[in-house]
């Protein structure tokens, strides 16, 4: 059932914001069934709605605008939603101030659509065309598509949770937060245009995914400026791994790319986020950074990854200009055989990367390929845990060959790490936090310059602090402090 009400009138839903042309009983029936054009400042959504919502007409008005409101245990329900439970009908509709509130525990889902169900669709959670002022929040999107791990005849896409179309203009100001994502092709997919600002993703939990968060154009003269990412808990890619052969899908917790020459992704923020673990085996990285049109600044900070990947589990290969700075992010490789940090390769360029304050637990710290061009600056760091043989701790290299690097000689002859914790312990518990006696206390630099939250001078994510540690979450890893 959907209901609508003015903010400025009694908080109790009313059928106020629709023209009656029936009792308010035939009213209210027909709403439930055809839940569409309807001109309101608040829509109340009650109950268990198997209509698709189709955006309404009006703008929201004023700094509230528009807003979807789930009361609470409302949900839209289907077996499959292929435009979208919630879409816009039109580009040429007004869209702006918008709000869709999941309330306590409003939900979207497809019931029946996967790998072993009885469809296989591709759906969409919310689907929306450009606009300014568009809020998701406290909302769970689940079951857009249930897929199974390597299944070789399941080639569909899937969908999005939520998806971004460009269509007649660009986004300004869209933030999802606090919202429970599970099981689609891709998370939140927000591509952006000329003129796009200030896309923040904020304490969002999403896993059983391909990508969590991908934001990208090929379009001529795009523009992207202050993206942010923070506090979100991206993890589980693994039933989205498709036998060999088969490219569709290769897993991110972020995707960040500019794949046109006149882009400019121009600034992004990455921070206080958890990767993985559950990788799979198609995970090209935890976060990936992309093309030559990320031209801008970015900072990768406080950031913990849990697994393994084929690139590494930061991927940087940005564009000219561009100026990357990998701080106080602690990585957890359970491989030997792959990298933590992954700068250069096919798409490198005239790129400066800056890392600082990090710990490197397990495989290789720092790949570098194809990386004649790059400025690299890497210092007070802790590597521990890299493999005896290829790639060691540093594979480094101005062609698509590996080089692998010694300690001592990447000291000394490429003046890297001379500050830094080398083949030591960083005794971390299962949360990924400092214990007592760790070697990665106080073995950093200030960076209070670059970014203010951190005033200690510890390595990884977290500061160090006495007070015992919580249990460790559902999907933390154990390690080995011996």
């Amino acid at each position: 059932m959907l209901q609508t009400a003015s903010p400025t009138r009694s908080s109790r839903p009313r059928l106020t914001g629709m023209a009656r042309r029936g009792t308010p009983r035939q009213e209210s029936e027909r709403s439930a069934r055809q839940p569409r054009k309807i001109q309101s400042d608040t829509i109340h959504l009650v109950g268990t709605i198997g209509n698709q919502l189709l955006w309404p007409y009006a703008t929201g008005t004023g700094v509230a605008g528009l807003r979807i409101y789930f009361e609470p245990n409302a949900r839209l329900s289907a077996p499959t939603w292929p435009g979208g439970a919630i879409k816009w009908e039109s580009a040429g509709y007004a869209k702006n101030n918008v709000i869709i509130d999941g309330g306590t525990n409003g939900v979207i889902e497809c019931t029946a659509n996967g790998t072993l169900l009885a469809n296989h669709v591709n759906s969409c959670g919310i689907s929306f065309i450009s606009a300014s002022h568009l809020t998701i929040k406290n909302l769970t999107i689940s079951n857009i598509y249930i897929r199974v791990n390597d299944a070789s005849n399941d080639q569909v896409d899937g969908g999005s949770a939520i998806y971004g179309s460009t269509g007649d203009g660009p986004y300004t100001d869209f933030t999802v937060q606090d919202c429970v994502i599970h099981d689609a092709n891709i998370g939140i997919n927000a591509p952006y245009t000329n003129g796009s600002a200030r896309y923040s993703f904020l304490r969002n939990q999403i896993s059983n995914i391909n990508w969590g968060i991908g934001s990208g154009s090929a379009s001529t003269n795009a523009t992207m400026d202050n993206w942010l990412a923070d506090g979100n808990n991206i993890h589980d890619f693994a039933n989205w791994d498709a036998p060999s052969g088969y490219e569709a899908f290769h897993h991110n917790g972020i995707f960040l790319w500019g794949s046109n020459g006149t882009n400019a992704f121009r600034s992004w923020t990455i921070s206080n986020n958890t990767f993985g673990p559950n990788f799979g085996t198609r995970a090209t990285g935890g976060v990936y950074l992309s093309s030559y049109g990320m031209t801008g600044a970015g900072l990768i900070a406080k950031n913990v990854f849990i697994g393994s990947t084929s690139n590494g589990l930061l991927t940087v290969g940005t564009g000219t200009g561009s100026v990357v700075r990998v701080y106080n992010n602690t990585f957890v490789c359970n491989s030997t055989a792959n990298t933590c940090i992954n700068i250069g390769g096919s798409s490198a360029s005239a790129m400066s990367v800056d890392v600082k304050n990090n710990i490197s637990f397990g495989g290789a710290f720092i790949n570098g390929n194809m990386v004649g061009s790059v400025t690299l600056t890497s210092n007070y760091n802790l590597a521990f845990g890299f493999s005896s043989g290829y790639p060691g701790v540093i594979s480094w290299s101005t062609t698509t060959n590996g080089n692998a690097v010694s300690w001592a000689n990447w000291q000394s002859t490429f003046g890297q790490d001379t500050n830094s914790v080398y083949n030591k312990n960083p005794l971390l518990d299962g949360n990924c936090k400092l214990q007592a006696g760790s070697p990665a206390i106080g073995a950093g630099t200030s960076l209070l310059s670059s970014y203010t939250s951190r005033s200690d001078l510890d390595l990884g994510a977290y500061a160090y602090s006495s007070v015992s540690a919580l249990a460790a979450p559902s999907n933390a890893i154990v390690i080995a402090t011996q």
